[in-house]
C-alpha cells in the first residue's frame, strides 16, 4: 500500500521539483515509487518526462507536443531515453518532421560548447637528469681497470654517476686492495671540484 503524503509534504516535493530535482531523488527522499511521485506531481499539474520502452510507438503529434515541452530543458539523448529510442533515431526524426526546431537545438547547442572554457595545454614537464648508469659486469671491469691505473673514487664516482662509497664497496668485493681511504677521498674530491670547475 503506497505510503500516504501529508499536504505539507506535497507542497515541499512540488518546490523540491521546480528547484530542479528529479522524481527518482524525490522518491528516495519521500520514501515512495518514482511512479506515485510522477502521479502527484501530475495531480498538480507538473509533467515530467517518463522512460518508455522501445515497444511503445507515439503517434506524431504526441511526439511533437511532448518534443516541444521539453527541448528548452533536455538534450536530444534524454528526451530519445524518455520516448524509448536511440538518439540517432529522434535526430533522424526531428530534421524530417520538425526541421526548424531541429536547426535552432544545434545552433543553440554549438553556442554553448563555443561557450565552454578552453582546454589549456598543460607545457611538458622538464626533462629528467639521467640517472646513474647501471653497473654491469662490462662496467665493473672498467672501474677496476680505471682505478688500478690511477683514477681516484671520486673521479670514477663522478663519471658513471654513482657515489664514491658505491665505488669503493664495488672495488673491494673484486678484491682489489684499495688505497688509504681518507687521503684518497680528499684528493678525489679535489679533483673532482677542479673537473667542474673546468667544465
Amino acid at each position: 500500500m503506497p505510503r500516504l503524503i501529508a499536504r505539507a509534504d506535497l507542497d515541499q516535493m512540488v518546490s523540491m521539483f521546480n528547484a530542479g530535482l528529479r522524481p527518482d531523488v524525490l522518491a528516495s527522499a519521500f520514501g515512495i515509487s518514482e511512479r506515485a511521485v510522477y502521479f502527484r506531481l501530475a495531480k498538480r499539474g507538473l509533467h515530467y518526462p517518463r522512460p518508455r520502452t522501445r515497444k511503445q510507438q507515439l503517434a506524431i503529434e504526441v511526439r511533437q507536443g511532448k518534443v516541444n515541452q521539453w527541448c528548452s530543458r533536455f538534450s536530444v539523448v534524454q528526451m530519445a531515453a524518455y520516448l524509448g529510442v536511440r538518439p540517432r533515431t529522434l535526430r533522424a526524426w526531428l530534421a524530417k518532421h520538425m526541421p526548424q526546431l531541429y536547426d535552432q537545438m544545434k545552433a543553440n547547442l554549438r553556442t554553448r560548447r563555443a561557450a565552454r572554457p578552453k582546454a589549456v595545454r598543460i607545457s611538458a614537464p622538464p626533462a629528467r637528469p639521467p640517472g646513474p648508469l647501471p653497473l654491469t659486469r662490462w662496467r665493473r671491469a672498467q672501474v677496476k681497470r680505471a682505478y688500478l691505473a690511477g683514477d681516484t673514487l671520486a673521479v670514477i664516482a663522478r663519471r658513471y654517476g654513482h657515489h664514491t662509497t658505491t665505488i669503493w664497496r664495488l672495488l673491494r668485493r673484486q678484491g682489489v686492495r684499495l688505497r688509504e681511504r681518507t687521503a684518497h677521498l680528499r684528493q678525489g674530491n679535489g679533483e673532482a671540484r677542479r673537473e667542474a670547475g673546468a667544465g
